[in-house]
C-alpha cells in the first residue's frame, strides 16, 4: 500500500461508500485509477464493502452488546458456536473482566432474553454474562444521527419515539435484497436479478427505494487482520449531575465514533470507534473525553480480535460445524 491508498481508504472510512467520480475529484486522480486501486485492495481483502442495516426502520426494538466470560480451554469452541450463529451480528475477542463481546438485534425483548438465559446458558464453557441493552440510539454510521435538540426534548418527556412512525415497512424483495448485500455490498443488479429471479429493473427500482428510505448504508469495513493499526473498541461513559448533554455532539461528530446509543445496565451510554493506533484510542479515552465536565467513568473494551462482522467472517479457520444457536432469526 502507497500514500494514495491511504487517502482512499481513509476517505472511505470516514465518509462511506461513495461512486469513483467523487472520489476521483476528491483526490485528485482519474476515475481509472481509482478503480484500479479498488479493484486491488478488494482483491487482497484489505477492505470489504457490506450493508449495514438500519435497526430502527427494520423494527428491531431489543438491541444489545454481552459481554461473556469463558473458560479458557473452552474459548475456541464458545467462538465457534457465537461466530456461526445467525443470531449474532458481530463477535469480537477483548481483554480484561469478559473475553469476547457479542451484538444483536432483535424485535422484541423475549426473544433477547431467550437467547441470554436459554441460548448461551447452553454452551459449554460460558460462565458469566452481562448485557448491556440499548435503550436509544443517537448515531450508526451513515444511517442516521438524531439531532440534539430533537433527542434531548424527547429525553425530557420520557417516552419512547416510534421510529418506524410514517415508515413503510421493507418488503419482502427488500428483505431478500437486504441479505444479499450483507454478505457483498458490491454486487451488482446484473447478478442479483439470477439470485432473486426478478427483472434487472425490479432490483434497481427496490435498491433505489431503500437507499432513499434509509433502510440500509453500504459501509468500508476494513481488514483488521491486515491493518494492524486499527483499533476499534467499545467505550462505556457513566455521567454525573454536572455533564451537558449538549455536549454530546462533540462525542458524535468525531470522526472515529461510527455509533453511540443510551444505555440500560453499568453504563449510560455506549460509542463504537474506530482508530488508526492504540495512542489514538488512549488519548480519546483517557484525556479528551474525561476533559468534559460530568463524564466520571470512561472504561475501554478494546476489540483484540475482531471475528464477524455482518456478512464478513475474518478467521474461516475457526469457524467449524458447531451450531448451538440456530433457534430464531435476528
Amino acid at each position: 500500500m502507497d500514500k494514495l491508498d491511504e487517502l482512499l481508504l481513509d476517505e472511505l472510512e470516514q465518509n462511506g461508500y461513495q461512486k469513483a467520480e467523487a472520489l476521483s475529484n476528491k483526490l485528485n486522480v482519474s476515475k481509472r485509477t481509482i478503480y484500479r486501486r479498488i479493484q486491488n485492495l478488494r482483491r487482497d481483502r484489505i477492505f470489504e464493502v457490506i450493508a449495514i442495516p438500519n435497526p430502527r426502520i427494520l423494527g428491531y426494538e431489543a438491541w444489545a452488546e454481552i459481554c461473556i466470560k469463558v473458560k479458557p480451554r473452552y474459548l475456541k469452541s464458545v467462538i465457534r458456536q457465537l461466530v456461526k450463529s445467525p443470531l449474532t451480528y458481530s463477535v469480537t475477542t477483548t481483554v480484561g473482566e469478559f473475553d469476547v463481546l457479542v451484538d444483536v438485534f432483535f424485535d422484541n425483548t423475549d426473544k433477547l432474553a431467550s437467547f441470554v438465559n436459554s441460548g448461551l446458558t447452553a454452551i459449554e464453557g460460558i460462565t458469566k454474562t452481562e448485557t448491556i441493552l440499548l435503550k436509544r440510539p443517537i448515531k450508526y454510521y451513515h444511517l442516521f444521527r438524531s439531532a440534539f435538540n430533537s433527542w434531548e426534548n424527547d429525553r425530557k418527556q420520557d417516552h419512547q419515539i416510534d421510529f418506524r412512525q410514517n415508515m413503510d415497512k421493507p418488503t419482502d424483495m427488500d428483505l431478500r435484497i437486504l441479505k444479499i448485500l450483507r454478505q457483498d455490498g458490491f454486487i451488482s443488479p446484473a447478478k442479483m436479478k439470477s439470485k432473486l429471479g426478478v427483472a434487472e429493473s425490479t432490483v434497481r427500482k427496490h435498491l433505489s427505494a431503500m437507499l432513499e428510505r434509509k433502510v440500509f448504508t453500504l459501509e468500508i469495513i476494513m481488514n483488521p487482520r491486515l491493518l494492524h493499526y486499527d483499533a476499534w473498541a467499545t467505550l462505556g461513559l457513566n455521567i454525573d449531575h454536572r455533564f451537558e448533554y449538549k455536549r454530546f455532539e462533540q462525542i458524535i461528530d468525531h470522526p472515529a465514533v461510527y455509533f453511540a446509543g443510551m444505555t440500560l445496565g453499568r453504563f449510560n451510554f455506549l460509542l463504537g470507534v474506530r482508530f488508526h493506533n492504540i495512542e489514538h484510542l488512549y488519548k480519546f479515552a483517557k484525556i479528551e473525553l474525561p476533559s468534559m465536565g460530568g463524564i466520571v467513568t470512561v472504561d475501554i473494551l478494546p476489540y483484540t480480535r475482531p471475528l464477524k462482522y455482518y456478512g464478513i467472517h475474518w478467521d474461516n479457520d475457526i469457524v467449524g460445524t458447531d451450531t448451538a444457536l440456530e433457534d430464531g432469526t435476528a
